[in-house]
């Protein structure tokens, strides 16, 4: 069984980006772009976007980024949350203790 996390990550366009389109998606763009985030920090923005105001779990991040180490993804979100912070939004990605984290995005209360 593939991970979901693995699962959503192969929906995205393939040369990278998001394959959605609509006002959550768009803000999730702008903030990356505005960001600067790198290419491992924007798999894991990507990963968080995918499912905004929803955990996301610790592992489904380890199996998108490959990576063995949950302390890989707490050093990758520590410094997403540091480029952010520079934009105001470093408190968009709550941090869920034992479970994962969870992307808060505007655009998804407007909608609702």
């Amino acid at each position: 069984m593939v991970p979901r996390a693995r699962q959503d990550a192969a929906r995205k366009h393939p040369r990278g980006g998001f394959a959605n389109k609509g006002p959550v998606i768009e803000e999730a763009r702008e903030l990356m772009l505005a960001a600067g985030l790198g290419r491992t920090q924007q798999a894991v923005f990507e990963c968080l976007a995918a499912k905004p105001n929803a955990l996301v779990r610790r592992a489904d991040l380890l199996a998108v980024l490959k990576a063995r180490s949950p302390h890989t993804i707490d050093s990758h979100i520590m410094e997403i949350r540091r480029k952010l912070r520079h934009h105001g939004q470093d408190a968009m990605i709550e941090t869920v203790t034992g479970s994962g984290f969870i992307l808060h995005l505007r655009s998804t209360a407007a909608t609702r």
